[in-house]
Protein backbone atom coordinates (compact mmCIF):
# COMPACT_ATOMS: atom_id res chain seq x y z
CA UNK A 1 0.00 0.00 0.00
CA UNK A 2 1.88 3.14 -0.68
CA UNK A 3 1.53 6.31 0.87
CA UNK A 4 -1.32 8.63 -0.75
CA UNK A 5 -3.44 5.51 0.28
CA UNK A 6 -2.43 5.22 4.30
CA UNK A 7 -3.07 9.17 3.82
CA UNK A 8 -6.51 8.77 2.46
CA UNK A 9 -6.98 6.41 5.23
CA UNK A 10 -5.83 8.77 7.86
CA UNK A 11 -8.03 11.41 6.53
CA UNK A 12 -10.90 9.14 6.47
CA UNK A 13 -10.77 7.62 10.00
CA UNK A 14 -9.78 11.64 10.93
CA UNK A 15 -13.06 12.51 9.01
CA UNK A 16 -15.57 9.99 10.86
CA UNK A 17 -13.66 10.57 13.95
CA UNK A 18 -14.34 14.47 14.20
CA UNK A 19 -18.01 13.40 12.80
CA UNK A 20 -18.46 11.15 15.85
CA UNK A 21 -17.06 13.80 18.24
CA UNK A 22 -19.54 16.55 16.45
CA UNK A 23 -22.43 13.72 16.65
CA UNK A 24 -21.72 13.46 20.97
CA UNK A 25 -21.54 17.47 20.73
CA UNK A 26 -24.87 18.09 19.38
CA UNK A 27 -26.23 14.66 21.72
CA UNK A 28 -24.96 16.64 24.89
CA UNK A 29 -26.26 19.68 23.14
CA UNK A 30 -30.32 18.82 21.97
CA UNK A 31 -30.76 15.89 25.12
CA UNK A 32 -33.82 17.37 26.40
CA UNK A 33 -35.15 17.52 23.15
CA UNK A 34 -34.84 14.21 22.41
CA UNK A 35 -36.49 13.00 25.86
CA UNK A 36 -39.28 15.29 25.67
CA UNK A 37 -42.72 15.43 24.51
CA UNK A 38 -42.53 16.76 20.76
CA UNK A 39 -43.47 15.02 17.84
CA UNK A 40 -40.17 12.65 16.30
CA UNK A 41 -40.60 15.17 13.33
CA UNK A 42 -39.74 17.86 15.35
CA UNK A 43 -37.10 16.10 17.26
CA UNK A 44 -35.68 15.34 13.81
CA UNK A 45 -35.89 19.04 12.79
CA UNK A 46 -34.78 20.21 16.19
CA UNK A 47 -31.38 17.31 15.71
CA UNK A 48 -30.13 18.34 12.04
CA UNK A 49 -30.65 21.91 12.68
CA UNK A 50 -28.38 21.49 15.49
CA UNK A 51 -24.84 22.91 13.62
CA UNK A 52 -23.14 19.93 15.58
CA UNK A 53 -25.10 17.87 14.17
CA UNK A 54 -25.09 18.95 10.68
CA UNK A 55 -21.52 19.57 10.14
CA UNK A 56 -21.00 15.67 11.74
CA UNK A 57 -23.46 14.54 8.48
CA UNK A 58 -21.25 16.93 5.96
CA UNK A 59 -18.33 15.05 7.39
CA UNK A 60 -19.58 11.58 7.11
CA UNK A 61 -20.83 12.46 3.68
CA UNK A 62 -17.57 13.69 2.64
CA UNK A 63 -15.82 10.52 3.88
CA UNK A 64 -18.20 8.75 2.61
CA UNK A 65 -16.91 9.81 -1.11
CA UNK A 66 -13.27 9.07 0.25
CA UNK A 67 -14.12 5.57 1.62
CA UNK A 68 -15.17 4.46 -2.17
CA UNK A 69 -12.08 6.24 -3.32
CA UNK A 70 -10.18 3.94 -1.63
CA UNK A 71 -12.42 0.15 -1.53
CA UNK A 72 -11.69 0.84 -5.33
CA UNK A 73 -8.35 0.05 -5.12
CA UNK A 74 -8.25 -1.42 -2.16
CA UNK A 75 -9.12 -5.36 -0.91
CA UNK A 76 -12.39 -4.53 1.35
CA UNK A 77 -11.14 -7.38 3.85
CA UNK A 78 -8.16 -5.01 4.37
CA UNK A 79 -9.40 -1.82 3.96
CA UNK A 80 -12.54 -1.93 6.32
CA UNK A 81 -10.35 -2.97 9.56
CA UNK A 82 -7.89 -0.45 9.06
CA UNK A 83 -10.51 2.24 9.08
CA UNK A 84 -12.43 1.11 11.62
CA UNK A 85 -9.15 0.43 13.53
CA UNK A 86 -8.02 3.91 12.92
CA UNK A 87 -11.30 5.77 13.71
CA UNK A 88 -11.52 3.91 17.01
CA UNK A 89 -8.13 5.29 18.33
CA UNK A 90 -8.84 8.72 17.03
CA UNK A 91 -12.05 9.12 18.79
CA UNK A 92 -11.16 7.31 21.95
CA UNK A 93 -8.05 9.95 22.56
CA UNK A 94 -10.28 12.59 21.48
CA UNK A 95 -12.88 11.92 23.87
CA UNK A 96 -10.67 11.62 26.55
CA UNK A 97 -9.55 15.19 26.01
CA UNK A 98 -12.86 17.14 25.02
CA UNK A 99 -15.22 15.19 27.19
CA UNK A 100 -13.02 13.95 30.23
CA UNK A 101 -13.72 10.17 29.12
CA UNK A 102 -11.61 7.96 31.68
CA UNK A 103 -8.14 5.86 29.93
CA UNK A 104 -8.55 2.91 31.61
CA UNK A 105 -5.29 0.25 31.70
CA UNK A 106 -7.58 -1.85 29.57
CA UNK A 107 -8.65 0.86 27.45
CA UNK A 108 -4.69 1.52 26.56
CA UNK A 109 -4.34 -2.31 26.18
CA UNK A 110 -7.15 -2.76 23.50
CA UNK A 111 -5.47 0.62 21.43
CA UNK A 112 -2.14 -1.17 21.66
CA UNK A 113 -3.73 -4.15 20.16
CA UNK A 114 -5.73 -2.57 17.36
CA UNK A 115 -2.55 -1.12 16.81
CA UNK A 116 -0.85 -4.25 16.42
CA UNK A 117 -3.33 -5.36 14.63
CA UNK A 118 -3.09 -2.50 11.75
CA UNK A 119 0.67 -3.45 11.38
CA UNK A 120 -0.63 -7.00 10.77
CA UNK A 121 -3.03 -6.12 8.47
CA UNK A 122 -0.55 -3.96 6.51
CA UNK A 123 1.92 -6.42 6.71
CA UNK A 124 -0.17 -8.63 5.58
Amino acid sequence: MNTFYLFLFLLAAGLNSTAQILLKKGALAIASVLSGPEALAVKAFRAFTNPFIAVAVILLATGMFLWIKIISRIELSRAYPINIALTVIITSVVAIFLFGESMSVSKAGGILLILLGIWVTLGA
